[in-house]
């Protein structure tokens, strides 16, 4: 029997190498899948974002009051702070490990006071005291840049500047500068953590210690921008850019840290006409002198995720997982690592997003109706369709239930709980109409701000996820 067992394995290796040769000779192309030897998915999914069971409304834990983040001791101290609407400025600048980032203002009765905030989210301590960056009708625009806060006052003439160090609070620099919140040149754009300045037509420039450009790369300036909201958990290093000249579709992939330029792995007369970058790599559109446009992926050092490309087309709706439009109608979706994890049929959705054992599709651009459409990542069997945004009001999930904010401050309701597997409504959080509040994830933790603005509250499940071990 064992000699039987023996030859019938000999027999189908032979057969498996016969078809592949006869495949590799007629040209067929074949593309890696999640699936291990025996057929089951190897591709392990992205990790809860959010701890404890949310199948019940989440609970406060720590209450931070912004004004007893100031020492008392401090020679500036506010009567009161407040951070305020996303109409006013943008009041959430994103997280660097365990630290929010967050503008505050105190009201005067000529110009404001503009305060930034840094709150460590595992206890609702300050990272450090709040620093004054400005007294100005306006608000400043303040971006992560690696390990400091830039803000910028450039309503006025001249410019100025303010270096904020993360780790101390401190001033490193203050002063006039040429970087600009808006218009097209020297424009900031944080990317991640990183912050850049794009001057139209012309390329893209590093921000070094004292607001001024360090390293250049030539091209457009046409970098891709997502919210903090949107910001991937583990956000690539590298971004885009087109070629300065409208005839020339190529593409440029280069690192946001120091400028390098990405030069991939690709044949001699080979060119990339489209880019996305994900966390860990980028995936490109590659034509070709004699043979059709290939989808191909690469690490952050331009090497090949597989020795063959997958003919079809790149989506740039998604900053997650590659997404390619292939000839019959159906199209692809592939881990950043090259593992191709699903096949849908029908129109190439406008983003997806993988959350435990369900991948959701994105089936329209407006996000105030939105649908998306649940999808068994592991079977490839279709679920519902979906009334939640899982792009910029998700918040993240326990697994299972997903958290959702709610942007309209008329609505009485700040968040959101939806069971994910069909998409029913399980509790909401209350607020008051017309109120400030608002409810970001940072790291694992989910920060709600209080009706009048001038409180942090972190959320916490109110039943915590047993221990298997117990």
């Amino acid at each position: 029997m064992r000699g039987q067992t023996r030859s019938s394995r000999v027999v189908l290796v032979v057969l498996c190498t016969g078809l592949a040769l006869l495949a590799a000779a007629a040209g067929v192309v074949f593309v890696l899948s999640g699936n291990d030897a025996r057929g089951e998915y190897s591709w392990p999914p992205p990790p809860p974002t959010l701890h404890g069971d949310l199948s019940v409304a989440p609970v406060p834990g720590w209450r931070t009051k912004l004004t007893d983040m100031v020492s008392a001791t401090s020679p500036l101290r506010p009567h009161t702070l407040s951070i305020p609407s996303p109409l006013e400025a943008v009041p959430y600048l994103g997280n660097l490990g365990a630290t929010g980032f967050f503008i505050a203002e105190e009201p005067r009765l000529r110009d404001k006071q503009w305060w930034l905030i840094a709150v460590n989210v595992d206890d609702g301590r300050p990272a450090f005291p709040p620093v004054l960056l400005s007294t100005t009708s306006e608000p400043p625009r303040c971006f992560l840049n690696v390990d400091s806060v830039l803000c910028l006052d450039d309503k006025g003439s001249p410019a100025t500047a303010k270096v904020v160090d993360v780790r101390s609070g401190r001033t490193s620099f203050e002063g006039p500068t040429d970087l600009r919140a808006d218009g097209a040149d020297l424009s900031v754009r944080q990317i991640g953590t990183f912050s850049v300045a794009t001057t139209q037509g012309r390329g893209v420039f590093g921000i070094g210690a004292l607001a001024s450009t360090t390293w250049f790369v030539p091209g457009e300036g046409d970098v891709p921008l997502a919210a903090p909201s949107d910001q991937s958990d583990t956000p690539s290093k590298l971004t885009t850019q087109s070629a300065s000249d409208p005839r020339n579709s190529v593409k440029t992939v280069f690192s946001v840290q120091d400028g390098h330029v990405v030069s991939p792995q690709i044949e001699a007369g080979s060119r990339i006409e489209r880019a996305v970058t994900y966390p860990g790599g980028f995936a490109a559109e590659v034509a070709t002198a004699d043979g059709p446009t290939q989808v191909r992926l690469f690490d952050e050092a331009g090497r090949r995720l597989s020795d063959h490309g997958q003919p079809g087309r790149l989506s740039t709706a998604s900053l997650d997982y590659p997404i390619v439009e292939v000839d019959d109608g159906k199209w692809l979706v592939f881990a950043p690592d090259g593992i191709r994890i699903f096949e849908g049929d029908g129109k190439t959705p406008d983003g997806v997003r993988v959350v435990g054992d369900w991948l959701f599709a994105n089936l329209t651009t407006n996000s105030g109706f939105p649908e998306w459409q649940q999808y068994s990542w592991r079977t490839g069997a279709k679920g519902k369709v979906c009334e939640f945004d899982m792009m910029r009001r998700y918040r993240g999930s326990d697994g299972e239930v997903g958290v959702f904010a709610v942007e309209n401050p008329q609505a009485g309701v700040s968040a959101k709980g939806r069971r994910l597997s069909t998409c029913d409504e399980l509790w909401s959080l209350p607020a008051r109409p017309g109120s400030l509040t608002q409810v970001w994830r940072i790291g694992t933790v989910l920060v709600q701000l209080s009706d009048d603005g001038t409180e942090l509250v972190s959320l916490v499940a109110a039943r915590r996820t047993s221990d298997p071990g117990q």
